[in-house]
């Protein structure tokens, strides 16, 4: 009763949030690509889902989660309950445990991408909040806590490409303290949960080589992009789903919002700073390059993912 008390606000922000969101996945159709991934984990070996995901462009993450549920013949409407339960959990820690004032949490939870994108369209986007959250709040605690940090980067750097550049740069951060940590007490063991990382991040590089080397889609995707100004001005446009401002309007909007954040990061943490910008920097490199066509509201929501890290 106690928790009822304290919690009125927090649970009708819950409420509302499922109401909406079960409504939406209610009316919603399983798409090609949420059935592909389902297919995969249902008819290939382990061995077989690791050879195939190079021409998926994904990592192995979201088809290994998959995998024993589509095995046990579970039907396909599994996908989109998992992808559900993600957000859920992510929601339930944003509301509950994130340290987010209320606006903060209502802007976060009733946002396009935690209302749509990631519960309803069951994609291995939907990994990246939980994954997110859990790593920010490690991140916090990373020198007491080490190898959980480690093991939390390296779980959220497989959910998909996106996270690359963010696990990339908080990586680099970490290896610096750590390798500092080594000079001064020269125990070996410290620098193990580096190592890990490395590991992970050098195969997920390799392997993200090869797919775009071996995938026609991605080659020409990338053969067909659009010139880096090209790209500058149709980025910003993710973010706006509605056509009442011109569009150069909205692109001013979107680059002088991302200025006022950046320069706030850097006056408040030079390393908040290096995260947001090489982060948000390279979900605009892969969407230039690759993933320019298709659902965008996915794709756009990545960065407010890298925001909502750094204030956290």
């Amino acid at each position: 009763m106690e928790f009822l008390k304290n919690n009125k606000k927090n649970l009708l922000i819950l409420f509302y949030w499922l109401v909406i969101v079960l409504i939406a996945a209610f009316h919603h159709e399983i798409w090609r690509d949420e059935a592909q991934s389902w297919c995969i984990a249902r008819d290939c070996s382990l061995l077989e889902i690791f050879k195939i995901t190079s021409l998926e462009g994904h990592p192995l993450l979201w088809y290994l989660i998959l995998f024993p549920f589509a095995k046990l013949g579970a039907p396909v409407e599994t996908v989109n309950i998992l992808s559900f339960l993600f957000v859920f959990a992510a929601v339930i820690w944003i509301i509950f445990k994130s340290p987010f004032g209320n606006i903060l949490k209502i802007l976060s939870v009733f946002s396009s991408g935690m209302l749509y994108y990631l519960p309803v369209i069951a994609r291995n986007y939907s990994l990246m909040p939980l994954c997110l959250m859990i790593t920010a709040d490690l991140y916090q605690r990373r020198c007491e806590h080490p190898y959980k940090y480690a093991v939390s980067l390296i779980i959220l750097s497989n959910t998909h490409v996106f996270a690359f550049g963010l696990c990339s740069v908080l990586f680099i951060l970490f290896a610096f303290e750590k390798f500092k940590e080594f000079q001064k007490n020269r125990k070996y063991s410290i620098l193990f949960p580096v190592y890990l990382i490395a590991a992970d991040l050098v195969f997920l590089t390799a392997s993200f080589l090869i797919r775009i080397s071996s995938n026609h889609a991605v080659v020409n995707y990338m053969q067909t992009s659009k010139s880096f100004m090209e790209n500058l001005q149709s980025f910003p446009l993710l973010f706006f789903e509605f056509n009442f401002l011109p569009d150069f309007i909205c692109i001013i909007l979107f680059y002088s919002l991302n200025a006022v954040i950046a320069y706030t990061f850097f006056k408040y943490s030079k390393k908040l700073f290096a995260v947001y910008t090489i982060g948000a920097a390279f979900i605009f490199f892969v969407y230039s390059k690759i993933w320019f066509n298709g659902i965008h509201g996915q794709k756009a929501f990545m960065i407010m993912l890298v925001l909502l890290f750094c204030m956290y």
